[in-house]
């Protein structure tokens, strides 16, 4: 088998761009194996809501769905779980030590289904909410401003007209 073929079998086996997860506590590593699931790069909000809402091995009591910020080199909106406090992120290594978790919101197994099922595809199950709670709402709130002053300027100068 050449090279390319190898890395074709790979992929078709493990999903494209597979991330490793053996660094994980040991009841999340063998939900992910009962699952027969291969958490994926860039599909924070797939891995994290595919575990989370289809995973019958944890109870609820044990594991949180969060979706908010973390700072890499530049703040991202980001999902992951907590496992009994500990922060387990399926898609970034969080035993890195450049990253950083800013604030986030926890959503129950119940919100979780509702948002997939609402939306359709793997995505925040609340985007105005991450958005509230991100580094760059108040830059929002400026704008809002500057707008409304902009607006309230023109129709005075039309009512003076």
């Amino acid at each position: 088998m050449n090279e390319v073929d190898r890395r074709i079998e790979i992929y078709t086996r493990m999903g494209w761009c597979p991330i490793p997860y053996a660094h994980h506590p040991e009841e999340i590593k063998h939900a992910i194996r009962e699952m027969h699931m291969r958490p994926k790069m860039k599909e924070c909000y797939m891995n994290c809501q595919k575990l989370y809402v289809f995973d019958n091995t944890i109870p609820d009591e044990d594991i949180e769905y969060h979706e908010g910020w973390v700072e890499t080199i530049i703040p991202l909106q980001h999902a992951w779980l907590k496992w009994k406090g500990q922060i387990v992120d399926l898609t970034l290594n969080s035993n890195e030590k450049d990253i950083k978790y800013l604030k986030s919101n926890a959503y129950t197994r119940q919100e979780v289904r509702a948002a997939v099922v609402k939306h359709g595809v793997w995505c925040p199950v609340d985007e105005y909410k991450l958005f509230e709670i991100g580094p760059y709402f108040h830059l929002h709130r400026e704008v809002e401003a500057n707008m409304k002053r902009i607006h309230d300027q023109e129709t005075t100068k039309e009512e003076n007209y």
